[in-house]
């Protein structure tokens, strides 16, 4: 992405240099979403934070942010493969979502080789609590080097949250031959996607192979969202309800979305000790069935959040006025890579409150550094990408479409 100064002035809605600036700022929260709630639940088990901790989306609704990251990277492959001017034939579609899936891939290897190698290097300073290596998984790494190797070559290897690596490959291989059906009969792909995530709904997660992560994720239910964003990106849709509430609609999702937060406090130990005991068990059934297969309760509380976010938050522009949505833009615009730090900020965080106690204490300063690691991730790159100021009276060429 290139310099997003200038947007404090720019009236577009959501683009520039061929970007949506909200679905990049979106995903960059996202991102941002899952390395803290991996550390607030390895701090929990690890030591006592109590009810002291930072909340995000998944403490207040069923829906959390692994489906924002899903769905917009469903809507960006849709937008930038095959929305009309930019439709790709067969071959190049093909060629285009490989080179994508060996990149993912390969980030996923060289990601896990990373925190391996810490691993042991850590282990070899000082001995790790038995306790910090089974919450946080680590232990799968614990094998010899060619095992292990191999274990990422068949995408066995979970470790941390990499399952949604795993998952984005399966969902890119898929889209492949339903967005080409998608341009030749658009109910028949909508109908395909539709009956997967039906099936989905009936497969006990436990039956579900342990490769890629499938028990976290049941793909046959998890594509029907990348799917929906992927349609829904070649028309732009998005783009269309931006900043349009309509106020029935808008009532509508105000309720599912205060049903949704009702249902989640039904977990908590507020929901056992006030909530009507019949609310309670529903919350406990959708909350130990929603997640893998996507049920549809929670299908329906992200679609009413999603609509709220495109109609009532304010303009990209006036949103890039704000420095911190410049930086998750910028975050959103490297998802794969501000992924993969991710990836080792939750394993040396983990490994922080291990080393310095699980209290509330470790837990802000844990916290705050990866906040600040971010920040600094997203000001770094946002620099890297600035052009330099060219000399007066030389024009520069079209704007390149930056990266997806």
């Amino acid at each position: 992405m290139n310099d997003l100064s200038h947007l404090a002035h720019a009236r577009a809605p959501a683009v520039a240099t061929g970007r949506d600036l909200l679905v990049d700022m979106l995903r960059g929260m996202a991102l941002v979403f899952i390395v803290v709630d991996h550390i607030n639940l390895i701090a929990r088990d690890l030591g006592d934070i109590g009810t002291a901790r930072l909340y995000l989306l998944i403490d207040v609704q069923l829906s959390d942010a692994a489906e924002i990251f899903v769905f917009l990277s469903g809507y960006v492959f849709g937008m930038v493969h095959g929305s009309p001017g930019r439709r790709l034939g067969p071959p190049d579609l093909a060629r285009r979502t490989l080179r994508r899936i060996i990149q993912i891939f390969g980030a996923y290897v060289l990601t896990l080789v990373v925190v391996a190698a810490l691993y042991a290097i850590f282990a070899a300073i000082r001995p790790l609590s038995p306790s910090w290596v089974e919450i946080t998984q680590i232990y799968l790494l614990d094998v010899p080097g060619l095992a292990l190797l191999a274990g990422m070559a068949k995408m066995m290897v979970t470790v941390f949250f990499v399952n949604i690596l795993h998952l984005y490959i399966l969902l890119l291989a898929y889209a492949l031959p339903i967005l080409l059906l998608w341009h030749r009969k658009p109910a028949a792909a909508v109908a395909i996607s539709a009956a997967l995530w039906f099936v989905a709904q009936f497969i006990d997660p436990m039956e579900m192979p342990r490769w890629a992560g499938m028990r976290a994720f049941n793909p046959l239910g998890w594509q029907v969202l990348f799917c929906a964003g992927m349609f829904l990106g070649t028309r732009r849709w998005l783009d269309t309800i931006r900043n349009r509430p309509e106020p029935r609609l808008v009532a509508i999702a105000l309720a599912i979305v205060a049903a949704g937060f009702v249902l989640r406090l039904g977990v908590s130990r507020f929901g056992e000790d006030y909530l009507p005991r019949a609310i309670v068990d529903l919350a406990q059934l959708l909350a130990a069935t929603a997640k893998p297969a996507l049920g549809p309760a929670r299908l329906i509380n992200f679609a009413a959040l999603t609509y709220l976010a495109w109609t009532l938050l304010p303009p990209a522009a006036r949103l890039m006025r704000w420095r911190p949505a410049r930086t998750l833009a910028t975050l959103g615009s490297h998802s794969l890579e501000v992924f993969c730090i991710g990836t080792v900020m939750i394993m040396l965080g983990s490994l922080a409150l291990h080393v310095i106690g699980g209290g509330f204490a470790a837990y802000v300063a844990v916290i705050g550094g990866v906040l600040v690691l971010y920040a600094a991730v997203g000001e770094i790159t946002a620099w890297l990408l600035r052009k330099p100021a060219r000399p007066a009276g030389v024009q520069s060429g079209p704007a390149s479409p930056g990266r997806h």
